[in-house]
Parts: C-alpha cells; structure tokens; sequence
C-alpha cells in the first residue's frame, strides 16, 4: 500500500476552510460545495479548463496541456 500522507493533510485543510466558511455562512459555505461537486471537482486543489478536471499540483502537466490545446490557445506558448 502507498502512503501519501500529503493527501491526509489536503482533505484536513479543506475541511478546516469548509468549516469555516460554514461557520461565517452556511448557506454560502452549501451553495460551494455543491457548485464544485457539479464540475466533478473535489479537493484543494482543483482545477478545471473545459472538460479536463483534475485535482491536487501533481496534475498540472495535465492543466497546460488542456490550456494547449483549448480553442483559441494559438497565442500561448509553452510552459517550461
């Protein structure tokens, strides 16, 4: 089995903010968290460029080349 602890401390933080924001306003704090389920995200971090959703850092290659190759991205050179 493969520790990643890392992942641990991730949901940690974002149950933290969550709790948070739920104590400020717990409407708000509803409205988010079923706005990022819907886009199939989970987690901190997140990102979403058109149909790719990924989550955590680790996936950014996945984030450029989603960027690369969205429409209108001629103009974008690559990320080094």
């Amino acid at each position: 089995m493969t520790r990643r602890p890392h992942l641990a401390r991730n949901l940690a933080l974002a149950l933290i903010f969550a709790l948070g924001l739920a104590l400020i306003d717990p409407v708000a704090a509803g409205i988010a968290f079923f706005a990022v389920l819907g886009l199939g995200l989970w987690g901190v971090p997140s990102f979403r460029v058109g149909d790719t959703a990924v989550w955590g850092q680790d996936r950014l290659w996945a984030v450029q080349q989603a960027l690369l190759q969205a429409p209108g991205s001629s103009n974008l050179g690559a990320v080094t």
